[in-house]
């Protein structure tokens, strides 16, 4: 049986519609990076997959995150008099 005919096979709308809220550490797993959006906010993006049970059956789930910094497509490219070399990992460690 083919891979998408296994999915499609997997639980119901209802299973779904129907379970608590998720919550823990599904999204340990998902790298988010750093992003300039169109709108020119700037934030962290990611995505993955991962398999959740429904009714004790496994079903696959596409995740996306998405976290954007309030207001900032209203922020300055580049700090004053600095160019922008900003850390590999996009985060400011300085406090």
């Amino acid at each position: 049986m083919a891979k998408k005919e296994k999915q499609k096979q997997a639980g119901y709308k209802s299973d779904v519609l129907n379970a608590q809220p998720i919550t823990g550490d599904i999204l340990s797993n998902v790298v988010a990076s750093p992003r300039e959006f169109k709108s020119g906010s700037v934030g962290f993006f990611g995505n993955d997959r991962v398999t959740l049970k429904m009714n004790g059956r496994p079903v696959k789930f596409m995740v996306n995150i998405q976290l954007v910094a309030i207001n900032s497509g209203d922020w300055p490219a580049d700090r004053p008099g600095q160019a922008s070399d900003a850390p590999e990992d996009g985060v400011d460690h300085a406090e």
